[in-house]
């Protein structure tokens, strides 16, 4: 996940704010938060992170449904984020993602 994370941030697809939901979410380090952004991780407030990503998620869905000018290749992109998503959000309300 960290390469596939670093890719996306590099390609500017995320955010600082969206790698740290990743730590967060126990899917990549602090450390490689830092190696990723050059920024030291600050952990977030976890109920603004399940927020986030329920919003997240639901834009996400509603872009998939609506059809909205989306590419094969984002639209693959679009349901990888969107399963990203939900599994941080179980992660983050203590589920188990296996």
């Amino acid at each position: 996940m960290f390469d596939k994370y670093k890719r996306y941030y590099d390609l500017k697809l995320y955010t600082k704010e969206d790698v740290a939901k990743f730590v967060a979410g126990g899917k990549i380090t602090a450390e490689q938060y830092t190696e990723i952004t050059g920024d030291e991780y600050v952990a977030p407030e976890v109920s603004s992170v399940i927020t986030e990503m329920k919003t997240k998620t639901a834009e996400l869905r509603a872009a998939v449904y609506l059809g909205s000018e989306l590419t094969a290749k984002s639209l693959e992109d679009a349901e990888e984020r969107l399963d990203d998503a939900e599994a941080d959000i179980t992660v983050l309300k203590g589920g188990s993602t296996t």
